[in-house]
């Protein structure tokens, strides 16, 4: 309920004429703000008398909720805008200066085409994790139910907004590969399966695991698909 209240403030003003938006093409702006769990990031344009809006919103808004901004963990990201008008920005609402790429909620978050030093940190991650079940004492059955409930588990948010550079998905899944058959990520054993029958079903003899490029391709086209016939805003800034 209180973050209803604090929402319906920026959006009165922007109705208000208070705060600018960001224009995103000829006939649509920017969402003025998106609130997840406790955090919200707001969008506008860097000019001083909108931000001392928010600010004084803000200010209300923890004298009457007693939910006060951290600004030591608050951030501005910025373009287009001269050093100096940012230090002017800085000095009035005190946030941190942050530069893209950066990571929220465990995805990247870069501007321009997915590169692979974007995803390292991710790949990293998995690559530890498999690395320190390497001693553990499971059958082949067990490291595939592993793999499957705890590695895959971590790619599938990425990997349904982004579209991963295929070496990558290639060396993540070389590396699961490994483990599933030898239990070391590094040590390559001979096996007459494919990966494909590895990753069918379990009805048709596979071990039910799913193949990072596929799914990563089929979620790439379901963007697309709700891209071409969705109505929301996100779909119409894009398009």
């Amino acid at each position: 309920l209180a973050e209803e209240v604090l929402s319906r403030g920026i959006t009165k003003l922007v109705a208000d004429g208070k705060v600018d938006l960001i224009k995103a093409s000829r006939n649509n702006y920017v969402p003025s703000h998106c609130l997840y769990a406790d955090d919200i990031m707001v969008f506008c344009r860097g000019k001083l008398s909108c931000l001392q809006a928010l600010k004084n919103l803000f200010t209300d808004y923890a004298n009457c909720s007693g939910q006060v901004i951290n600004a030591s963990k608050s951030t501005i990201y910025s373009g287009g805008i001269s050093q100096v008008r940012l230090t002017q920005i800085v000095n009035l609402i005190g946030f941190n200066i942050g530069s893209l790429p950066f990571t929220y909620l465990g995805v990247p978050i870069f501007k321009g085409r997915p590169k692979a030093r974007y995803f390292i940190p991710i790949a990293d991650k998995i690559k530890s994790k498999l690395s320190a079940w390497k001693a553990s004492l499971l059958s082949i059955a067990g490291r595939a139910q592993l793999v499957k409930s705890v590695i895959q588990s971590m790619l599938v948010y990425s990997i349904s907004i982004y579209s991963w550079p295929v070496a990558l998905l290639k060396t993540i899944e070389g590396w699961t590969r490994n483990f599933i058959w030898s239990g070391d990520i590094a040590q390559t054993k001979l096996v007459t399966v494919s990966w494909k029958k590895v990753c069918a079903p379990s009805e048709e003899g596979g071990l039910g695991l799913r193949s990072l490029i596929s799914t990563n391709e089929a979620a790439n086209l379901k963007l697309c698909w709700d891209l071409l016939h969705s109505n929301e805003d996100w779909a119409a800034i894009l398009k």
